[in-house]
């Protein structure tokens, strides 16, 4: 006979000492053992625990969902429906595992190939599909970072790259996972849009007067916040030292450069016009670099006194000739001011229509060929000789152009440069700082280097 215990069963436990509630179901178990589904926990029989002898019978298992909480310490699972008390023996499982998702990866496409050459304008297209583009990086081939993106799902290049270099695009992204990958494309950038040129006066290897400022002209207009850039990249040297120069914006087009004084006689003078890879605006770049070298002669100067109807020429300092004038009368005056040789010609035809005097029986009607004319000013001002003045020397009787005689006006002509200054002093009309060659030595050197970019 083996022994019987009665317990309960109930929603929250099953107790092995007794009942309170729930049916009253005895059940053949091991000496001293009490089992619930799955879970054995000891059975001490106590003296409140009827027990009773009958013959043997298969013993039941009593199947419970709900966890055992007063039978003692819990022991390992039971599989099966086998009589564990028969053998003896304790079976064990496993929770069944969660299963592993596979990371989705974010994929990343670009509108170029890897090693590709743009053309111009061309801009990189990168998408990403099943997540965003991490960080974008897009550096130039000294490693600084020209543009950079972080968390978008597609990006553009910028719309200017400077042209013919070579450029490293770099996307991270990460996986469904957080683990990181990496995407890159090398190309080469095409060429602009349009090519920043340059055409610099004095041309290389002339020699010019002391008062020739260098002049350069653009074939594309530069904007304002662009014309910086291109100032830094125009310096200018020289084997004597000129002190303080500067660089003026006239026009979009065209800047100059002058020094605070005159240049210093017999010096070579370099422009470097480092313009290759400089940006001038919206698909504008420079591609060239190039250095351009003249130099200047004696220092000659040409002073002209209406006052006194003189003009003394000097050569590195010293009087070498003194020539008498005619200036312009009234109402034709010739303008004060410094004034540069920009032409000379032996013969200039010169006619009243460019003043406005067309009538033939107009007294300031003229129509005439002159000999040995220097040009001073784009209105029309030369200094030439006139025989036909009677007045040089005494009066002001031309139209507004500095008269000389023949004989002078040969000499003169023979011995002047291109940029050499003609100083006109004690009329009553200023010369404008935008008329001819040099015209801007009439603006002072202060506010001439406000009209620099830099």
């Amino acid at each position: 006979m083996e022994s019987v215990a009665t317990f309960k069963v109930t929603a929250a436990s099953i107790a092995c000492n007794g009942y309170a509630a729930g049916k009253e179901r005895p059940q053949k178990l091991l000496p001293g053992r009490c089992r619930a589904e799955h879970y054995e926990v000891p059975f001490l029989p106590t003296k409140d625990t009827p027990v009773t002898r009958r013959s043997p019978r298969p013993i039941a298992m009593i199947i419970v969902a709900l966890a055992v909480t007063a039978c003692g310490p819990k022991v390992a699972p039971v599989i099966g429906g086998a009589n564990p008390g028969a053998s003896g023996q304790t079976a064990s499982s496993s929770a069944p595992s969660t299963p592993t998702a596979t990371p989705v990866p974010v994929v990343v496409t670009a509108s170029i190939a890897d090693g590709a050459t743009l053309t111009a304008n061309q801009r990189i297209h990168v998408n990403a599909s099943g997540g965003v583009l991490g960080t974008v990086t897009l550096k130039a081939a000294d490693g600084s970072v020209v543009a950079d993106a972080t968390g978008v799902s597609t990006w553009t290049s910028p719309v200017d790259l400077a042209p013919g270099q070579p450029f490293t695009l770099e996307v991270v992204t990460t996986d469904s996972a957080g683990t990181p990958s990496t995407f890159t494309r090398a190309f080469t950038s095409g060429p602009p849009a349009h090519e920043l040129k340059t055409d610099i006066t004095p041309y290389g290897d002339r020699t010019v007067g002391v008062a020739m400022p260098i002049t350069v002209l653009l074939n594309h207009d530069v904007a304002r916040t662009d014309r910086a850039a291109v100032e830094a990249a125009l310096t200018v040297e020289s084997d004597k030292p000129f002190g303080e120069g500067s660089w003026a914006w006239l026009s979009n087009r065209e800047l100059h450069f002058r020094p605070a004084e005159f240049w210093p006689a017999n010096a070579h003078i370099t422009v470097h016009s480092q313009l290759s890879g400089v940006h001038a605006g919206l698909g504008i770049w420079g591609t060239t670099n190039r250095d351009v070298t003249f130099q200047t002669g004696r220092a000659m100067v040409l002073r002209v006194n209406d006052a006194t109807h003189k003009m003394t020429v000097s050569i590195d300092g010293a009087v070498v000739r003194t020539i008498p004038v005619s200036l312009g009368k009234t109402g034709f005056e010739t303008r004060s001011g410094i004034k540069v040789i920009s032409e000379k010609f032996v013969q200039y035809h010169m006619q009243s229509a460019t003043i406005g005097v067309t009538d033939k029986k107009d007294p300031n009607y003229y129509d005439v060929v002159v000999p040995y004319a220097m040009r001073i000013t784009n209105s029309g001002e030369f200094v030439h000789g006139a025989p036909w003045n009677k007045l040089i020397g005494k009066a002001d009787a031309s139209h507004g152009c500095t008269n000389i005689p023949l004989a002078d006006a040969i000499w003169l002509f023979n011995r002047v440069l291109m940029g050499d200054p003609v100083i006109t002093t004690g009329t009553n009309k200023q010369m404008e700082g935008w008329n001819g060659l040099g015209a801007e030595w009439n603006y002072g050197f202060s506010y001439w280097k406000t009209l620099s970019a830099l």
